[in-house]
């Protein structure tokens, strides 16, 4: 009998070791995506919980012998979702109006008319949403008339219509007895302050609500000059001031535009002390920090808004965005969470979740292949990849068009080897844009020789952009040089994107003289260019301008590199204290990424300050511990 004993207990010991993994790995969904092949098919559980204070406000139908009409039906409805949405603080959950206006244009329709309402309900439905309000404003004369629905969209049939009449002089008031309507429909009982704060209009006069309507239909000149004119017909308005902050965080200004606009400090300085409790002001402002690259102070600020209005949804997500632009995982990770918990049919949401996941593998990765990653980071590569695949996969489904969970899912396929899912993503966001230009250099991106790619499957990918836009566009141009500009081939030595270096050049000369100096992502793509081609004066003369005119951090890293160029061509000690500031600025503001710290300890050890380089090469080693560049520069200055 002693003879069995031993292996007895050797088989016993194995059985309990492999169910302990078994137990620990069914156990943590996190590790579980490590251990599991990567072809298998991707099953997710769609979330059952729902927001049921969420909405979406269209805009509503013109009627009436006012041709006027039009801009008051388009300037209530976005007065009234403003009231309903913040009063100062949350009310409702609403998506943002250009999220909306986007989820209309994919669905075939113009944003800027109205729709009926079985197709809001739908839509409605399928953006996660509870209830959708439309309705028909008639002017004629001395007569205004507003109908309002409410729809419930589990129940699309039953409609809660309220009608009520007055002078276009009692617009502000009707807003107020509307906001109590919809807010009894939806079962919304908020505490006695919001109660009685829903029942002050966010507007007082009238012609405010016209100006922006118009606004709507302008240029984006006439838009800031249209809705400076509301602000100042109706100062103590809070309706006028958010919708001329959320111009300036959508529209078309630069980041060095912002930066050195007077009318936006003002306007700033103005909502922050007249609407100092507004919710909605407050992510606005905190954004327009991050717009302006100014990602620390706008971290530190939206933490602040979390803070005193952690109940919304949009102050969770504003925060995330500005923690992935950062490349801060953890507190992207964090806050898109919360912003899922609060409304976790939200196609969008699970999204940004997705993408906060792939700013934690892509902390973990910084761009390595397998070989060249620490065990400890592959496994958080592995984990993060797969959760943000899973994440991506459930916001896909809960809305075929979200075409950020569609990145994601090509992002994620590329790094797990899932070629068909990869290919499946591609042909989705073609299908929702097809002259969407970040589709095929991402996808071409794909084919990349470093990741096993060939130059031939990234020429059928040029081809189909090509033939995607309009004859003697340049955006295929620009598609084909960001690819080669990127592509690096790991068998053949050189430098990433080195071997295409001439032609790079060739074609962003070529998209200069289409694209006009004006165009941004040309000059951008001048400035891969000249670093291609060790064009090192033309660089910086161009970097400078690039970062003067439009600022953004990628002008400034650009910039940084100018000035390094230029102190290697002259020894002038100037041009590296100016770049060793350009680049511990661009650390401040995105401390995660080791290339900062790299570039700063650079300038350092060259003007003789070895301790404080070693120190940047040791914060980017902690980074990216197979660093090469980073290890190769701290043995030079130990």
């Amino acid at each position: 009998m002693r003879k069995y004993i031993l292996p007895v207990i050797v088989v016993v010991f194995a059985v309990l070791m492999i169910g302990s993994l078994y137990i620990i790995v069914k156990s943590l969904p996190e590790l579980r995506g490590i251990f599991q092949p990567r072809q298998t098919a991707i099953n997710v559980t769609l979330p059952k919980g729902k927001c049921l204070t969420s909405l979406a406000v269209f805009n509503f139908r013109p009627h009436g012998d006012n041709s006027d009409s039009k801009y008051y039906a388009a300037g209530f409805a976005r007065a009234f979702a403003d009231r309903i949405y913040c009063a100062p603080k949350h009310v409702t959950q609403q998506l943002s109006f250009n999220e909306i206006n986007s989820a209309i244009d994919q669905s075939g329709k113009d944003h800027t008319k109205p729709v009926s309402d079985d197709f809001a309900a739908k839509l409605g439905k399928k953006l996660g949403l509870s209830y959708v309000i439309t309705g028909d404003l008639t002017i004629s004369g001395s007569n205004a008339d507003i109908s309002l629905c409410v729809i419930d969209t589990a129940n699309p049939g039953t409609k809660q219509i309220h009608k009520i009449s007055g002078n276009p002089a009692d617009l502000p008031e009707m807003q107020s007895k509307l906001v109590k309507m919809a807010i009894s429909d939806m079962k919304i009982k908020p505490d006695p302050v919001y109660a009685k704060e829903l029942l002050q209009p966010n507007f007082t006069k009238p012609q405010v609500i016209k100006l922006y309507g118009r606004s709507i239909l302008s240029t984006f000149k006439e838009c800031e000059t249209l809705r400076w004119q509301a602000v100042n017909e109706d100062p103590q308005a809070s309706f006028p001031v958010i919708r001329l902050l959320e111009y300036y965080y959508y529209g078309p200004s630069s980041c060095a535009e912002l930066r050195n606009s007077k009318k936006l400090a003002q306007i700033t300085t103005k909502s922050s002390a007249v609407f100092a409790d507004n919710s909605q002001m407050e992510i606005l402002r905190g954004l327009l920090l991050a717009k302006q690259c100014k990602y620390q102070e706008a971290e530190s600020y939206l933490k602040n808004a979390v803070n005193n209005d952690p109940g919304i949804y949009r102050s969770h997500t504003a925060l995330a965005y500005v923690a992935n632009l950062r490349k801060n995982d953890q507190l992207a990770i964090s806050e898109s969470k919360k912003a899922v918990g609060l409304w976790p049919n939200n196609p969008y949401l699970h999204a940004l979740l997705a993408e906060s996941y792939n700013t934690a593998a892509s902390n973990a990765r910084h761009g390595h292949i397998h070989s060249e990653m620490t065990r400890d980071n592959e496994i958080k590569w592995s984990k993060y990849t797969w959760l943000s695949m899973q994440e991506a996969s459930i916001s896909v489904k809960l809305d075929p068009d979200c075409e950020n969970g569609w990145f994601q899912v090509l992002d994620n396929s590329q790094q797990l080897g899932r070629d068909a899912d990869m290919r499946r993503a591609y042909s989705e966001l073609i299908r929702i844009n097809p002259r969407n230009m970040q589709a095929y250099t991402s996808y071409a991106f794909c084919f990349s020789p470093q990741w096993g790619g060939s130059n031939a499957e990234q020429e059928k990918i040029f081809a189909q952009a090509e033939k995607a836009f309009p004859r003697g566009s340049y955006c295929p141009l620009i598609v084909r040089a960001q690819s080669l500009a990127y592509n690096y081939d790991r068998n053949g030595g050189g430098s990433v994107g080195g071997r295409y270096a001439n032609e790079v050049l060739q074609l962003a000369d070529e998209v200069s003289q289409k694209a006009g100096n004006d165009c941004e992502d040309a000059m951008l793509l001048k400035c891969r260019a000249y670093v291609l081609n060790r064009r090192r004066a033309d660089l910086l003369q161009l970097a400078e301008s690039g970062f003067n005119k439009w600022g953004g951090l990628r002008w400034q890293y650009y910039y940084g590199m100018g000035l390094q160029f230029a102190y290697e061509d002259t020894c002038n000690s100037a041009y590296l204290k100016k770049a060793k500031v350009v680049f511990a600025d661009y650390s401040k503001e995105v401390p995660f990424d080791p290339r900062g710290y790299i570039q700063t300890g650079w300038c350092l050890s060259h003007l003789g300050k070895t301790a404080d380089a070693k120190a940047q090469f040791l914060k980017a080693l902690k980074l990216d511990p197979t660093n090469e560049s980073a290890r190769k520069k701290l043995q030079y200055v130990q």
